[in-house]
């Protein structure tokens, strides 16, 4: 979902968080900014997933200050927090363009899930916009639903009940006796199954897809389950947490 308002005034780019619909408003000039933005954007995504608001905001351009205090920066902290657990680390970035301003995605690690921050750069280099998971998928609490109680099926070793949720390829490829062996490869790779801790949602091709963090005693797990178009399961894959 897109919460967003276009201005008549041209230089007036309004940015809505995806997951939280949080406001962030900037006037920027569109041009080209000089180097090391992804420097600055990592600096700013660890400094406000840290807590330092103010240093973070000091990335900010003058626009952006005005329309975003140190309050509004605060109270996002807190409901990412709420929702995706303590911060770890960034993972990765990368440069791309925003309705024509250079941007970079900064994908930080939470203990719950992964996270994306767009920042989106004004012509002097400073953070003149900001989008939390801008292309993530909206939450489907049904689809979670599925997601969970198929993986509770296969760690309960309930695989007839596994097979049936899946399309008819994966009931070929993964049989009760496959499936079986693919739970004890889990087991003598990640030790025992504790719980799971979050999902986050995404899509690939037709696909919907759902990605639990299951937590393991050796380390935290990615499991990510494929939904066709009738709500079948299409594809599975189990990796180690990024």
């Amino acid at each position: 979902m897109e919460c967003r308002n276009r201005p008549k005034i041209p230089l007036l780019m309004k940015i809505i968080t995806t997951v939280l619909c949080s406001i962030f408003a900037v006037t920027a000039a569109a041009a080209t900014p000089p180097p090391a933005l992804q420097s600055t954007a990592r600096r700013f995504v660890r400094n406000f997933a840290s807590g330092r608001i103010e240093e973070a905001s000091k990335e900010f351009d003058e626009g952006l200050k005005k329309e975003v205090p140190l309050s509004m920066l605060a109270e996002l902290k807190h409901q990412i927090d709420r929702d995706y657990g303590v911060f770890l680390s960034v993972s990765e970035t990368r440069e791309k363009t925003e309705e024509g301003f250079r941007a970079v995605d900064v994908v930080a690690r939470y203990e719950k899930a992964p996270a994306t921050f767009r920042v989106v750069f004004d012509s002097e280099g400073r953070i003149g916009a900001i989008k939390f998971n801008p292309d993530a998928p909206k939450p489907d609490p049904k689809l979670e639903e599925a997601a969970r109680a198929f993986f509770d099926d296969f760690m309960g070793g309930r695989l007839d009940l596994v097979t049936k949720r899946f399309d008819a390829k994966m009931r070929t490829d993964l049989p009760p006796a496959t499936l079986a062996r693919v739970a004890k490869q889990i087991a003598a790779s990640y030790g025992e199954f504790q719980s799971v801790t979050g999902a986050r949602f995404d899509a690939e091709g037709d696909s919907r897809i759902v990605e639990l963090l299951a937590i393991y005693d050796k380390t935290p797990v990615a499991v990510r389950v494929f939904f066709d178009s009738e709500g079948l399961v299409s594809g599975l894959k189990i990796e180690p947490a990024k």
